[in-house]
């Protein structure tokens, strides 16, 4: 379920989960969710972290 409160949501979120999808190691995800927080503010809509296996987004 996507809350739509912004309307910049539903495009921010589409280009996150493409960003997810071509990152092929963990120090890549690592900086493209760095960069791409610091670009959209993702921090503003969503909160996000990786575990010791994982990457979790709320």
């Amino acid at each position: 379920m996507i809350c739509l409160w912004d309307d910049a949501i539903p495009t921010m979120f589409l280009e996150f989960i493409n960003l997810l999808t071509l990152t092929t190691s963990e120090e890549e995800l690592r900086k493209s969710v760095k960069d791409f927080s610091e670009k959209h503010e993702l921090d503003k809509f969503f909160l996000y972290g990786f575990g010791s296996h994982h990457f979790y987004l709320h």
